[in-house]
């Protein structure tokens, strides 16, 4: 398959799951004048310009591929599964986060990527907020915002509200949570390293290896 008919495939994927997203997403407001006309407007400026924003970043980055590896695209199932899930979200995402999905697309076709890995990733990038990705960000590798890591600080969270002032301390406790839950923070890392110590990587090699399938580390939060 030549590169202008993948270019013209995922067109029309995108097309085709954008359309599917704002109808399902019309047909649930009750039909009243008022939510008619903000549904309307809805889908013709706000989900259209993320659709465009959504086309140009992918499009970006599968332009980055050899010529070999795109033309595979067409039939690599694993990466049309992800191009359609990601375009899904990508209805329901910031700026941020459609780079995270649009880099993960550029992963799966670099790389491959078993599918339980890429459907727990997405699952969970879907539920998570910007807050969710700068700790991951910070933890992945501390030293980066404080290359003096022989400091002694209270607690490990200390050193990100410096950075990250406009984080919420109310709800550190539960994101962080939910990164252990979901397996991408070490569970035993307080008893291993003491709180003490709060410039220690503190991602599990399940968080590793989902900040390198979104390139989090080359996006800015």
């Amino acid at each position: 398959m030549s590169r202008e008919e993948i270019d013209a495939k995922c067109y029309d994927v995108v097309m085709g799951v954008r359309e599917s997203v704002i109808d399902a997403f019309v047909e649930k407001i009750p039909i009243v004048g008022f939510f008619v006309s903000t549904a309307k407007n809805i889908k013709s400026q706000t989900l259209q310009r993320r659709y465009e924003m959504w086309q140009y970043k992918v499009g970006e980055r599968l332009a980055t591929l050899e010529d070999a590896v795109f033309d595979t695209l067409g039939e690599n199932e694993t990466f049309t599964t992800a191009f359609v899930k990601t375009s899904e979200l990508a209805a329901q995402s910031n700026e941020k986060k459609m780079e995270c999905l649009a880099n993960a697309l550029l992963y799966i076709a670099q790389n491959g990527i078993k599918e339980d890995y890429m459907i727990i990733f997405l699952n969970n990038i879907a539920k998570y907020s910007l807050s969710h990705l700068m700790v991951m960000q910070y933890f992945y590798n501390p030293t980066k915002y404080y290359p003096d890591s022989t400091l002694v600080m209270a607690s490990p969270l200390e050193p990100f509200y410096k950075m990250f002032p406009r984080c919420e301390t109310d709800i550190m406790a539960t994101i962080t949570s939910e990164l252990k839950a979901d397996g991408l923070f070490n569970d035993d890392m307080e008893a291993l390293i003491g709180a003490t110590y709060p410039f220690i990587k503190r991602t599990s090699k399940l968080g590793d290896k989902f900040i390198e399938f979104f390139g989090l580390n080359e996006i800015e939060l």
